[in-house]
């Protein structure tokens, strides 16, 4: 039995039936329900109909005006902010993470310190550093969903600053540029599709992303796209093993009334 309402409380109620439809919905629920079976419907109130004091109207009055007055239900809140320090904390951490898989863990390695290589595909290998990029560009969109546009584009800086710090001295500039302007690739397309379609937002904006990740780090590092193939396909395969947590996520959300910053 399916009961996404049954944790949700009147506030988060609201807000769900406003992220559905937004004031359309509100102004039409409001016009064509009552808060009791009685049916008064002439007696009209800023919440919508209702006929004498039931137990839980105060409530739901109350619920509705923090819908209304843009106020997000406090534990809610704190659970979005909570999460996106988890999500910006784990962005951070897949830029030492990649860079310590690349040098330590593979299918083969060229040397005792790396480059270790993955098959990502029959005949087609990959630096295995390439899998934290594409989880990088999901756990970004997660940032921007939990904690908004602004603090995710400030994780791409520090992100930036980081791959600075870890990348060999050699391949700083390509390291660095790659990551910026992929991330902010990511950004550019995931703002406009986030908040309607999630799940096509994060696949979109990551596949832009790791493009211009692959691109620009294989012709800056070695002016040649030669290895241009197995980048992509090792990134795109962690997009798309994300896409089931992506998928639970924003039912939950819907579920628990959980509204994206």
């Amino acid at each position: 039995m399916h009961t996404p309402l049954m944790r949700v409380d009147k506030a988060g109620t609201s807000a769900l039936a406003q992220s559905i439809g937004g004031k359309p919905l509100i102004d039409r629920l409001l016009a064509e329900t009552h808060t009791c079976y009685l049916g008064d419907r002439e007696h009209g109130h800023a919440m919508g109909f209702w006929l004498r004091p039931v137990p839980g109207l105060p409530a739901a009055r109350g619920g509705f005006r923090q819908m209304e007055g843009g106020v997000v239900n406090s534990r809610m809140e704190r659970q979005r902010v909570r999460e996106g320090v988890v999500f910006f904390a784990l962005f951070a951490l897949t830029i030492p993470a990649a860079n310590w898989l690349i040098g330590h863990a593979g299918t083969a390695c060229v040397a005792p310190h790396g480059p270790c290589v993955i098959p990502v595909a029959p005949g087609v290998m990959a630096p295995s550093g390439v899998t934290m990029v594409g989880v990088a560009l999901v756990l970004r969109d997660l940032v921007q969903r939990r904690l908004g546009t602004r603090l995710s584009a400030l994780a791409i800086l520090s992100g930036g600053a980081i791959s600075a710090l870890l990348a060999p001295a050699p391949l700083i500039i390509a390291s660095v540029v790659a990551f910026l302007l992929s991330e902010f690739a990511d950004l550019a397309v995931y703002t406009p599709l986030g908040r309607r379609r999630l799940i096509a937002a994060v696949i979109a904006s990551s596949c832009a992303g790791l493009v211009v990740d692959s691109v620009l780090f294989l012709w800056l590092a070695f002016g040649s796209l030669e290895f241009l193939l197995g980048q992509i396909i090792g990134k795109a395969w962690m997009v798309l093993l994300s896409v089931p947590f992506v998928t639970w996520l924003r039912r939950r959300d819907a579920r628990l009334g959980i509204r994206p910053a």
